[in-house]
């Protein structure tokens, strides 16, 4: 069984800072993860969470 959490971030102005400096990189990485995973696997989301994300890393 899978049990998924729901957060909200409630940053200080120093954390703010670096989220806002470390989101687009998150963005780009898990966009490039889609792309391979889609390129290879077709839509199938368990390869893509598996495979790619050592690489991401």
């Amino acid at each position: 069984m899978k049990i998924a959490r729901q957060v909200k971030l409630v940053p200080d102005a120093r954390q703010a800072s670096a989220l806002e400096r470390t989101l687009p990189a998150i963005n780009e990485a898990a966009n490039w993860v889609a792309a391979v995973g889609f390129e290879h696997f077709g839509l199938k989301r368990r390869s893509v969470s598996c495979g790619s994300c050592v690489t991401a890393n």
